[in-house]
């Protein structure tokens, strides 16, 4: 079992801020001996990170993702998200993910959409649940949100053990490189439906760039 949630878990707002803090104590194991250590889940509006978050998210997402030249200058890919997941561990942030508030088009109808990215773990604290546990805290704030689908791009083999289906779909999305638009399937779309509902089979404008 790579964590065990204590029975101290819970959640809880802070008052007077719009944070709000999951809290459980996980068994981590580190290296060749088990670790025991306090890990908060802190969620925000993005415009809530504080500019000592903002340095060491940085730190993290460059360390995680360094072809990336982005997270030099900034925490995002291209656009900024709405609301962002981190696990903390002391006063290091060891685990990362955004959530994007976006609307996408189909043929028959528009769906709100929590766009999933920059999802990303410590190298160090890899294969030990960690990035498992905030995609799940993010999955039920969703459903709480009225999201019709969770969408990420991705490798199936890491996500589908997370609810994650790939999706067979032709997209048109804005290239934001080439300011070009696109329309072609993305290998790495998945998806994930709330309350049932089903994902569409025609075509789908992301409206925007791929994030």
């Amino acid at each position: 079992m790579d964590y065990a949630p204590d029975d101290v878990s819970w959640m809880a707002k802070q008052a007077g801020t719009k944070q709000e803090y999951v809290k459980s104590m996980y068994v981590v194991s580190c290296s060749e001996k088990c670790v025991k250590c306090e890990l908060m889940i802190k969620f925000y509006k993005e415009s809530d990170v504080s500019e000592t978050d903002n340095r060491r998210l940085m730190e993290l997402q460059q360390l995680c993702f360094p072809m990336l030249e982005c997270f030099k200058t900034r925490r995002y890919y291209v656009e900024s998200p709405e609301f962002r997941w981190f696990i903390r561990n002391d006063d290091k942030i060891i685990a990362n993910s955004v959530v994007h508030d976006k609307i996408f088009m189909s043929d028959k109808e528009n769906f709100k959409i929590a766009g999933v990215a920059i999802v990303c773990v410590h190298p160090k604290l890899r294969n030990k649940g960690l990035a498992k546990k905030l995609l799940s805290e993010i999955h039920k704030w969703a459903k709480d949100k009225d999201y019709s689908f969770l969408f990420l791009f991705g490798k199936n083999e890491i996500y589908q053990s997370s609810g994650y289906i790939q999706c067979n779909n032709i997209f048109k999305f804005i290239d934001h490189w080439n300011k070009t638009e696109e329309i072609k399937q993305i290998d790495t779309a998945h998806y994930v439906s709330i309350n049932h509902k089903s994902w569409p089979k025609s075509l789908i404008d992301i409206q925007g760039p791929m994030f």
